[in-house]
């Protein structure tokens, strides 16, 4: 989460206060941002082709954020194989991520 202290708020990258005020509008965001994807938490696991598979989006959605699978890596038998492990794996959100240079 962005802030730790509900009283006076911490940016992730160190003890920064942030006003009340701010953090409200954030916090608001991010009860917004979890009602769209249907999630416990405010998180997007980064989707990272190459490194990783259906395991760790599955873990993430599992967890309350939303799990992502990398596809633009995979041939179609394997993106099929990620796709169905990561389907009976979770009741919960996920995305599939593809990327396409121009």
């Amino acid at each position: 989460m962005l802030f730790c202290n509900p009283n006076q708020g911490f940016s992730p990258w160190g003890a920064v206060a942030v006003p009340r005020r701010v953090m409200r509008v954030t916090m608001r965001g991010m009860k917004t941002l979890t009602s769209l994807l249907r999630t416990e938490w405010p998180l997007i696991q980064a989707p990272m082709a190459g490194v990783q598979g259906a395991a760790l989006a599955m873990a993430v959605s599992n967890a309350g954020g939303l799990g992502s699978l990398p596809g633009a890596m995979l041939t179609p038998e394997a993106l099929l194989v990620e796709l169905t492990t990561l389907a009976q794996g979770t009741s919960r959100p996920w995305n599939l991520n593809f990327f396409c240079h121009t």
